[in-house]
């Protein structure tokens, strides 16, 4: 699974839904990288990424459905996740997570 910078930003910031040996396998992987280089994820990096997704747009949608959330706020969450949702996509389009 190839990762683009804009990609691995968003997953980092997912996987801080996910347990701590999850998070950490993660960010051991991720932290090294340039902050401009597109890279190869190994599969097993591609799951974990894939749930702290799957976690971030659920988190997201709820996020959506509150009546207090400033539109502002609401236009950046809703680009978000359409990029969430493309990378998802993409992911169980090369079979990350069967």
């Amino acid at each position: 699974m190839v990762l683009t910078p804009k990609d691995r930003r968003l997953i980092t910031e997912a996987v801080m839904l996910l347990p701590d040996s999850m998070r950490n396998r993660w960010l051991a992987w991720a932290r090294p990288l340039s902050v401009t280089d597109t890279t190869e994820a190994p599969y097993e990096t591609a799951e974990i990424a894939l749930r702290a997704l799957n976690a971030a747009e659920c988190d997201m949608e709820w996020r959506l459905r509150r009546d207090d959330l400033h539109e502002d706020a609401r236009s950046d969450l809703l680009n978000d996740l359409a990029s969430v949702q493309a990378i998802v996509a993409t992911m169980r389009a090369e079979n990350v997570g069967h």
